[in-house]
């Protein structure tokens, strides 16, 4: 994924045809955020598919994704919001439909487009409408959900998709336990004063313990067990991205524009610093001196924090004080750290996740980060 949306004119395949790019200024009774809109066509098959790119303001590290075309709403309400909190929105132009149709040769294929992040996915989709795989169409489609991942910033704050539902057909009763989709949640609060159609999903328990204390229904997803069908949300969930499927039903601006408000307001509280307390034993006693205050954190390229303090054991095999997460970055269970040694300069710590570990917010408070020295990096 590359890492900034403004720069995507430069680096999507040639399947994209041409771009339109139209800039307003946003005005009311109060000034609004300027917005920029770009039109991609994607070339799917023999279709030219627009996919809708629009920043608003400055802010690159939220991004808002409506893939099912007729899920409006949702789409209207965040609208609104996004005018005066800014953000990336993406939307599916697909005529008001929910799948998307295209020809290849003689066939027409469909797809849900909310279930083709993985061959996996793409393949079960395509024989719920087709009984069968045809692998030319797979690849199609692959092609087609990998480009749109790449319409995503790198290491996002948050990536919420944009959902309606119809009434009782898709509620939070489906994730408890007696519920079909039981298996994909690692934890379910169901609100009994709210409509059960109106709910979230997360990857991120930060989220889902500040939605549940406003008394919303929301369900945490078990990004290690949860079913591998393609969607948005287990893709994000198996790479620690912080991810948010607001749902509500059909017609229901209002509703959706309140429940995405908080949201807003629970995942800017997560942007204030973190401290927490580390421990590192060194191979060799001479780095003890070459760890100092503001060593830096990276997770991938970004820089995610620095050592703030380091307290030399008197042998000097060992290390430890506190180091601090910031840019709204969050420490879970399988985070692990590496002490990396520079060809040249000073080391700097890598956080690497581990996906097959479950993932569970680590108690700053009573738990102390455990630093592990590695070889060189090719940083």
């Amino acid at each position: 994924m590359k890492p900034a949306a403004a720069f995507i004119l430069f680096l999507l395949p040639v399947q994209i045809l041409f771009a339109q790019q139209s800039t307003s200024m946003l005005f009311s009774t109060t000034l609004k955020l300027s917005s920029t809109e770009k039109t991609f066509h994607y070339k799917l098959g023999e279709r030219k598919l627009p996919i809708k790119v629009k920043q608003y303001g400055e802010v690159k590290d939220l991004v808002f994704i409506n893939m099912h075309d007729d899920e409006n709403s949702s789409v209207e309400a965040t609208k609104l919001l996004l005018e005066k909190t800014g953000g990336i929105l993406i939307e599916v132009d697909n005529f008001q439909k929910r799948n998307i149709k295209f020809r290849l040769g003689p066939s027409i294929f469909q797809f849900d487009p909310n279930r083709i992040f993985t061959r996996e996915g793409i393949e079960q989709t395509l024989t719920f409408h087709h009984k069968k795989v045809n692998k030319r169409a797979a690849d199609e489609i692959e092609k087609f959900g990998q480009w749109l991942l790449r319409l995503i910033p790198e290491n996002p704050k948050c990536v919420i998709a944009l959902h309606n539902n119809s009434e009782g057909n898709f509620t939070i009763k489906n994730y408890l336990p007696e519920g079909d989709r039981k298996g994909d949640a690692r934890n379910v609060h169901f609100a009994m004063e709210q409509d059960p159609d109106d709910f979230l999903i997360t990857t991120d328990d930060e989220i889902f313990t500040g939605m549940k204390e406003a008394g919303y229904n929301i369900m945490l997803q078990d990004n290690v067990n949860a079913r591998e069908d393609g969607s948005l949300s287990v893709y994000c969930g198996k790479r620690n991205m912080s991810y948010v499927n607001l749902e509500t039903q059909h017609g229901k601006v209002m509703q959706y524009k309140i429940m995405m408000e908080k949201l807003l307001n629970t995942i800017n509280w997560k942007d204030e610093a973190a401290e927490y307390n580390y421990l590192v034993d060194l191979k060799e006693t001479h780095l003890s001196s070459m760890i100092i205050s503001n060593t830096k954190i990276y997770f991938n390229e970004k820089i995610v924090g620095e050592i703030k303090s380091a307290e030399h054991r008197n042998d000097s095999t060992a290390l430890k004080g506190q180091l601090i997460i910031t840019n709204g970055f969050r420490i879970y269970s399988n985070s692990d750290f590496f002490l990396v040694l520079q060809p040249a300069g000073n080391p700097i710590i890598e956080i690497r996740i581990d996906p097959t570990r479950e993932k569970k917010i680590f108690d700053a408070k009573n738990e102390t980060v455990q630093i592990i020295q590695t070889a060189f990096s090719a940083r």
